[in-house]
């Protein structure tokens, strides 16, 4: 399943029409400790703008100005919301963006990916990638184990071995506290001339 940006949306934005006062959504930003309001036109969904509340701390009196007065001259950029996410990690990390309003084909507004969103998006993605290995190495170990196959990691240059299951022991009848054969023992003991 590929994930597209409108799973990357944030829940802590808020929404008003361009004809709305900032003091009509004080309460709602208040309440879900949203940073963003997103400016939509009156009659259809279209995104017009964005307010950052950090911006607002040099405009005098912003409570009684209408919310299409405070929109913000720097837009985020526009992306669809079927847009590969993993596409669109690549691209804020390449070129540092992490704010985008992703919008319908029809340019509907959908929501606004932040920086907030956008890391909790990364986190729970690595989560579930670390899940999915350890689901394969898990398997991997018990089909091994099944056909008596040994598993190891060998680093010729520092000698290190690390035998990951019992098997590999019984085929070089070895114990646990013998550990693993190294480098120059395996050549000696194991390996054809």
């Amino acid at each position: 399943m590929v994930a597209t940006a409108a799973q990357l949306v944030s829940s802590r934005v808020v929404t008003g029409t361009v004809t709305q006062r900032l003091v009509d959504v004080a309460a709602e930003l208040r309440a879900v400790g949203a940073h963003h309001c997103v400016v939509l036109a009156e009659e259809t969904p279209a995104f017009v703008g964005l307010i950052r509340l950090e911006d607002l701390a040099s405009c005098t009196n912003p409570g009684n100005r209408i919310l299409a007065a405070l929109v913000s001259s720097i837009r985020p950029i526009a992306v669809r919301a079927g847009e590969d996410a993993n596409a669109l990690a690549s691209m804020f990390e390449r070129h540092g963006i992490y704010e985008a309003v992703v919008l319908e084909p029809d340019g509907a507004y959908v929501g606004l990916i932040t920086a907030e969103s956008f890391a909790q998006w990364s986190i729970r993605e690595q989560r579930r990638m670390q899940t999915l290995v350890a689901q394969r190495d898990e398997r991997l170990k018990m089909a091994a184990n099944l056909v008596g196959l040994g598993v190891f990691q060998w680093n010729i240059k520092s000698d290190q071995v690390v035998w990951e299951n019992d098997e590999m022991f019984r085929i070089f009848g070895r114990t646990g506290e013998e550990g693993p054969l190294g480098v120059v023992e395996f050549l000696n003991e194991v390996a054809d001339p």
